[in-house]
């Protein structure tokens, strides 16, 4: 009669289920940037009851002490460091398996649209909900990541070419 194993745990399926030539320091550092960004942006953001309108205020206005919290979640930067790190090692595992531009370009753009696609159907029915409600329109500073994907593979070739005289060569 054979032993019983052990239930899996959650960190033994989720290792079943990635790559082996996944990076998962990296994946992990994305993952816990962008959580943290939320968690920023979470605790900024306050609903507040004027007379008979809600709305949206920044805690940060309000609440000094959370100021000191922007300092401490700066994240951004490490996740932009570390998507561009998974764009190179994209783009090398597909130029190894002999395929080009086109494949890339088409893998990374669906990658990066179908969740943006979704974000933006659930503005365009939250936003007129929202304004309906008597709420100010959201702050539009962030912009669509897809913008710099096409010209990872052109930065690679320009930086992959041997360079000549003093330097750092990576």
């Amino acid at each position: 009669m054979p032993a019983d194993s052990p239930p899996a745990t959650f960190a033994d399926k989720v290792s079943a289920a990635t790559a082996p030539d996944r990076d998962r320091f990296i994946d992990a550092v994305r993952a816990g940037s962008l959580l943290i960004v939320v968690l920023g942006h979470w605790l900024m953001a306050t609903v507040v009851i004027q007379g008979d309108h809600l709305i949206g205020a920044n805690a940060l206005t309000s609440i000094p002490a959370l100021q000191l919290a922007t300092w401490l979640l700066q994240v951004m930067p490490l996740f932009f460091i570390a998507g561009g790190f998974s764009n190179i090692t994209v783009w090398r595992s597909l130029r190894r398996r002999g395929g080009g531009y086109s494949e890339y370009l088409q893998g990374r753009l669906v990658r990066l649209l179908r969740p943006t696609i979704v974000f933006v159907l659930f503005w365009h029915l939250a936003l007129p909900a929202a304004a309906a409600l008597g709420m100010s329109p959201p702050d539009r500073r962030h912009r669509l990541p897809a913008g710099a994907t096409p010209v990872v593979p052109r930065r690679l070739r320009r930086d992959d070419r041997p360079r000549s005289g003093h330097g750092i060569v990576a």
